[in-house]
């Protein structure tokens, strides 16, 4: 069964050339691109998505949304990447001059966004991030061509009043199923021979099972009697069912009314005729 969980980015921020002594995590709109000025911005995501989803967890998606508000064309050309973050950063801190490295290697490249949901696929990239293969230290979304002054678009930021407009991952998984392994049994049978006027017992140890009954056959000719006894220790036993009339030819069976470690047939034969029985254990082990 597929799950889905939507993770709210846990810091973001964007870095502005023009201002590259300033912080920008308290802004409401995160920036994308090159400003009219020509100054470049850089947006800047973390996620935690490691710590939000089982260990076993296989991703079969993952995608960054974010809600674009404003889009500048003035290249209409010109693409966008997404690039691994591969050094230590932190949102409230960062700014253009300290900006972190990032892999060169882009994780996808896109064309300029409309306003709305943009949704960008980085499957790869989670699943990496929860294998550990890669350091879980965000992204950077920035400008992938040399795009002409005014060409930038913002998204909303986690300083959005509404939450529906936060940077988020959407990600689907599968955890494994659980494999229940088949109930084994005890099945054991034995034939016994009760000659005329004469009491045959057979115990089994059932302490390994939560079901237990006793099935017996009578093959005659001579009719039997049987009754179960329970017992803690295997020596001393107490009656723990009503005794059974069984006719040749027929078959009857017999549960405890309560659970002991050791469970006794005793088979009574009254009559002047032997008779031949088999007596089946059969229970659930657990």
């Amino acid at each position: 069964m597929v799950a889905s969980i939507f993770l709210p980015a846990r810091g973001n921020t964007f870095v502005y050339q023009f201002r590259p002594n300033l912080n920008f995590s308290r802004n409401k709109y995160l920036s994308i691109g090159q400003d009219f000025n020509g100054s470049l911005g850089y947006t800047l995501l973390y996620f935690r998505s490691r710590s939000a989803l089982p260990p076993n967890a296989t991703i079969l998606n993952a995608q960054l949304r974010l809600m674009v508000n404003n889009v500048e064309e003035a290249d209409p050309q010109a693409t966008y990447k997404v690039c691994r973050i591969i050094s230590n950063w932190y949102w409230r801190m960062v700014t253009w001059r300290t900006c972190p490295e990032y892999d060169p290697n882009p994780l996808l490249v896109f064309p300029s966004p409309n306003t709305g949901l943009l949704n960008l696929d980085l499957t790869s990239l989670v699943q990496k991030w929860h294998s550990g293969e890669y350091a879980q230290l965000g992204l950077m979304i920035l400008g992938a061509s040399n795009m002409a002054r005014g060409t930038f678009f913002q998204a909303h930021s986690l300083d959005a009043l509404n939450s529906d407009l936060w940077p988020q991952l959407m990600i689907e998984y599968i955890l494994p199923q659980a494999v229940i392994a088949p109930p084994t049994f005890v099945d054991n049978n034995t034939a016994l021979f009760v000659p005329a006027n004469s009491i045959r017992e057979l115990t089994q140890d059932v302490s390994l099972t939560r079901i237990m009954t006793v099935i017996i056959t009578n093959a005659g000719p001579g009719a039997v009697t049987a009754h179960l006894e329970i017992s803690a220790d295997g020596a001393n036993f107490v009656s723990s069912s009503a005794p059974r009339l069984i006719q040749p030819l027929a078959t009857d069976r017999l549960v405890a009314d309560v659970f002991a470690r050791y469970l006794r047939v005793v088979i009574s034969n009254t009559t002047g005729t032997d008779a031949d029985v088999t007596v089946y254990f059969q229970g659930q082990i657990g």
